[in-house]
């Protein structure tokens, strides 16, 4: 962050002076900056470098039917990994009491294959997963009482569907 905001000093220099050359270079140096960023984001999502958001994340209980770097599910809940914009940093949990149902669908282009992050309709979230576009499945889930939901892909998507309908969650398999 401190090489972008350099690059605005020399940016507004050069828009204040009228010299082309200032204006090229502090264009450069915010690009080199933004790039130098994403480059560390990634780097500490692949480590598993994880800084938990107390108001997003609450323990409700230890014992983990599975996990993966995406995904933990326990008894009662579902964790999100790198759910939080904008560095992705954060977890998010969901009980399973405020789940309405999970739709799974085969990855295609129409259900996020390339949504490494974020959303691209205003309803739909996608933690990131930087390995989304070779997943086989993506799952949305659905929360009660909210008109948005939570778009998200898995390591091993076949055990994860058994998991949730062993825990009573209304999963529906779509075109599969």
């Amino acid at each position: 962050m401190i090489i972008e905001f350099l690059g605005v000093i020399v940016l507004i220099a050069g828009y204040s002076t009228s010299q082309l050359i200032l204006i090229i270079a502090g264009v450069g140096i915010i690009c080199i900056g933004s790039v130098v960023t994403f480059i560390g984001i990634v780097r500490r999502v692949h480590a598993g470098a994880r800084s938990p958001d107390p108001g997003i994340l609450t323990p409700v209980d230890s014992t983990v039917l599975y996990q993966d770097k995406l995904v933990s599910i326990s008894e009662n809940s579902i964790t999100f990994h790198h759910y939080s914009f904008p560095l992705f940093l954060s977890d998010r949990q969901v009980l399973f009491r405020d789940i309405l149902r999970i739709d799974v669908k085969k990855t295609a282009i129409g259900s996020g294959k390339w949504r490494i992050a974020g959303s691209g309709d205003f309803r739909t979230w996608f933690p990131l997963d930087m390995d989304r576009p070779s997943r086989d499945r993506t799952f949305y889930a659905t929360l009660k009482a909210q008109w948005w939901r939570i778009g998200f892909t898995v390591e091993n998507s076949s055990r994860v569907i058994s998991v949730l309908k062993e825990k009573g969650l209304p999963v529906v398999e779509i075109d599969l």
